[in-house]
């Protein structure tokens, strides 16, 4: 999942002090917060190289690889192999015109 960097920013600090309920503890600084998220978490933001497909990304994701899932997971790579190689051919056929 891409997260967009915020989250150590002063917009997200803000939120967080307004969710706050407990009456009993202090928010913190800003430099406090970020010191926190920056460090205290093993995190890091970045944009994606490249889009990734869903389907591709929840069968990588999946633990319990069925037969059934397997050949779905291969039918669906075939759709994407042959729809790039249509489309290859669409852009050669523009350029030879």
């Amino acid at each position: 999942m891409f997260v967009q960097e915020r989250a150590a920013n002063a917009g997200q600090h803000k939120d967080d002090q307004g969710e706050s309920n407990d009456s009993y503890r202090e928010p913190v600084s800003l430099n406090a917060y970020r010191q926190i998220f920056n460090n205290g978490f093993n995190l890091e933001f970045h944009k994606p190289k490249t889009d990734r497909c869903d389907q591709c990304e929840a069968y990588r994701n999946n633990p319990d690889k069925t037969q059934k899932a397997t050949e779905n997971h291969r039918l669906h790579i075939e759709r994407i192999i042959r729809y790039s190689n249509e489309r290859a051919e669409r852009c050669r056929q523009k350029l030879h015109r």
